[in-house]
């Protein structure tokens, strides 16, 4: 059988198999007890981190820096054949 989802709290989905209110609530408050106990990070540190990522994989952009060589680009337009 399916699980049907009930909307309790926010967007948290508490799966529900013929649980009663009471249980439902436990469900839900384990749920937000897990997210509240997951290690966050400083919205600033994150940026710096993807920062420093992109910087350091610049150079193999190709978006960035084409090559000379067409075909080694991978985003390049495929060429159809035109022979028919």
């Amino acid at each position: 059988m399916e699980p049907r989802y009930n909307l309790c709290y926010r967007d948290i989905d508490v799966p529900v198999f013929g649980m009663s209110s009471h249980q439902q609530l436990r469900a839900l408050v384990e749920q937000l007890q897990r997210e509240a106990s997951m290690e966050r990070m400083k919205t600033s540190d994150a940026i710096d981190q993807l920062k420093d990522y992109v910087r350091e994989h610049e150079k193999d952009d190709y978006l960035c820096h084409p090559t000379r060589n067409p075909r080694a680009n991978p985003f390049r337009e495929k060429s159809i054949c035109n022979i028919l």
